[in-house]
């Protein structure tokens, strides 16, 4: 899931195995390909740059200490301007960055000076703490820029970016929950580059014995193509010559064009039904549904989608009060300085806790719904194999009295077909009948009897699986720091155990052990859908096999009845569900999900349970320990 190349089959050369499985000019590239393409294919490149990584780091670290270094290496005050530091337009932003950075170096230019002055180091394990959390934060930011395109990069060193394009590069801003719908088509088109099917018309074949064409006119409505604008938000500075949203609009355009026009004409009368519904469509459609899983009326899925930043806000309020708070109520630490200086590190250390784990903790909330999403694709993807039908849309229309119509005229038609659909085979009159179906009709069928369908799946796995991928990836890396700040915090409760465990060190235990448990929570709810994700990952090579051996008896009952070209079309499909499931099996097993290079699943998230019991554990023990010795000391 986290490979930066998209998955092949099992010979491992991606590229050359397309070809000869797929024959289609989508790999052969241009030799000179014109300026447009080169930059779509210069931005759709995923690459994590170490030395910007660096750079970005130092930057939002130390900031304003770092202006001039951030002047002379990125375009002069345009470095500014477009990472935040100074914005007419969004003074809010530029506002925060100061008060934090003044937060920063008050907290630790005062404590410091006075502790060592005063030989008082005990305090050293409240400024790693806070320090900690404040690196960690702008790791993330910095991993931000580390994966934007060269193109991107240098875009911003020579123009002033949209401030709505700067927010589609931040997690909170692009990949929310729903998805916004440039960012959407933005990344479906740099997925197709990257998998190199932006050139070929890939397409489901549909059984053209049923109207499916309301059930397209659903998708291609969902999709809202007319509605972005993309001037402001494609072109990202005067000098680009690629205006990416507009691209991708006429890209899907284009796809409902060849979806609607293609016409096939059935034996119930003169009545055209659509014969194809072209893969980016039907892939950028899962995808917008994946990404409005809000409306599953889930607590908690609800809280991350609907009220992630209250969430956040909430528990970042109660971990940066909690050390003060316990340090008046059980004593603590003793502040180093004069009295004055209670003033001066008490707030800013509130402050830097309090952003730092607000942004750590949205962002990993934010992976969450990643990692639900690509499990919802992947099982719709799986039900789409075994039944051939899709009409399982989340979409929720606005009630009304010509919806409600509507709706009665269809629940009538569809007791007139009753009977004529019970007589098609396989599990699909069940998922018409379910009761998720909100596509107009009784969805989309697909002929999976047709080798193009067999392919188009594959293709459109491959594609969903290569879309946001660099968001994916600045997930994975986020996770890593996040392990790695739960190991130093754990060895920070390791060293104090050893020392012993007074009564003045109980806030700041209770205080570690809480922090702990909150990124270790977090982290076993990424680790719970990463193990689905593989398990539906696997059961596509099932249902593969499954769909592979019904093909195989009903081609042996209806042989006598079949023609030679039904006959050769039959075997065709056999034979590309048997190199589809081994190119399935070989993805499989070289592109597991994984949570901190540990798989996904039901192993990581006990061990991870384990971890957090404990801790909790520890902390009770301890602080129950401390209570009884104080007592008896008083009596």
């Amino acid at each position: 899931m986290g490979d930066k190349k998209p998955p092949g089959p099992p010979d491992g050369q991606h590229e050359a195995a397309s070809v000869q499985m797929f024959p289609v000019h989508g790999n052969q590239r241009l030799p000179n390909p014109p300026p447009p393409l080169a930059e779509l294919e210069a931005r759709a490149a995923v690459k994590f740059n170490s030395f910007t990584f660096a750079k970005e780091l130092v930057y939002h670290i130390f900031y304003p200490m770092s202006v001039p270094l951030m002047w002379w290496l990125d375009g002069g005050w345009l470095s500014l301007v477009n990472r935040g530091f100074f914005s007419l337009t969004n003074p809010r932003l530029a506002f925060g960055q100061a008060l934090l950075a003044l937060c920063f170096y008050t907290f630790n230019g005062v404590s410091l000076v006075y502790a060592i002055k005063e030989n008082k180091l005990l305090f050293l394990y409240d400024i790693i703490l806070v320090d900690l959390l404040w690196v960690i934060r702008n790791a993330v930011v910095a991993t931000k820029y580390a994966f934007a395109s060269t193109v991107d990069i240098n875009n911003m060193r020579t123009a002033v970016v949209d401030p709505s394009v700067l927010l589609h590069m931040t997690l909170l801003g692009g990949w929310k929950d729903p998805i916004p719908r440039k960012v959407l088509k933005e990344e479906l088109l740099l997925a197709a580059t990257r998998c190199r099917m932006l050139l070929p018309a890939f397409s489901f074949h549909l059984d053209t014995t049923v109207n499916s064409l309301d059930a397209i006119h659903d998708i291609v409505s969902d999709l809202q193509l007319k509605k972005d604008n993309p001037n402001k938000v494609g072109a990202i500075c005067k000098n680009s010559t690629l205006d990416i949203v507009g691209e991708a609009n006429r890209w899907l355009e284009a796809g409902k064009e060849e979806c609607l026009d293609p016409m096939a004409w059935t034996t119930e009368g003169p009545v055209i039904f659509p014969g194809k519904l072209p893969v980016h469509l039907y892939a950028a459609h899962i995808i917008r549904q994946s990404s409005s899983l809000r409306r599953l009326r889930r607590v908690g899925h609800t809280m991350m989608s609907q009220h992630l930043r209250l969430c956040s806000s909430v528990i970042s309020v109660i971990i940066a009060v909690l050390p003060i708070a316990l340090h008046l109520l059980f004593g603590g630490h003793k502040l180093p300085g004069p009295s004055w200086t209670v003033w001066a590190i008490a707030p800013s250390s509130v402050v830097l806790m309090y952003f730092s784990m607000w942004s750590n903790i949205a962002f990993m909330m934010v992976g969450i719904l990643d990692f639900r999403r690509r499990h919802y694709v992947a099982s719709k993807l799986d039900e789409l194999l075994r039944t051939g039908v899709y009409n399982g849309s989340i979409h929720t229309r606005v009630p009304s009295f010509k919806y409600l119509q509507q709706k009665s005229f269809e629940f009538l038609r569809r007791l007139q077909t009753m009977s004529w659909s019970s007589s098609r085979s396989g599990s699909a009159p069940s998922s018409r009948s379910s009761s998720s179906n909100s596509l107009t009709g009784i969805g989309v069928w697909i002929d999976f009897d047709n080798p193009d369908s067999l392919q188009a799946w594959w293709i459109c796995r491959v594609l969903v699986h290569d879309f946001g991928l660099h968001f994916h990836l600045r997930i994975k890396y986020y996770t890593t720091y996040f392990a790695c700040y739960c190991g130093l915090l754990i060895l920070l409760l390791f060293l104090r155990l050893l020392s012993g465990i007074k009564e003045g060190d109980i806030y700041i235990l209770v205080t570690v052990i809480v922090t702990l448990d909150v990124f270790l929570t977090l982290l076993a709810l990424m680790a719970w859908p990463g193990g689905d994700i593989n398990n539906v990952r696997q059961q596509h090579g099932a249902t593969l096999v499954s769909r592979k051996l019904k093909l195989q008896l009903k081609t042996q009952k209806e042989k006598l009845d079949l023609t030679m070209e039904q006959l050769k079309r039959r075997k065709i499909a056999i034979e590309t569900m048997t190199c589809i499931s081994e190119a399935v099996n070989y993805d499989n097993a070289q592109n597991k999900v994984s949570v901190c290079g540990f798989e996904a699943g039901e192993q990581l998230l006990s061990v991870i349970v384990a971890i957090v019991t404990a801790s909790i554990s520890i902390g009770i023990g301890q602080i129950f320990t401390n209570v009884v010795n104080s007592s008896n000391l008083q009596k």
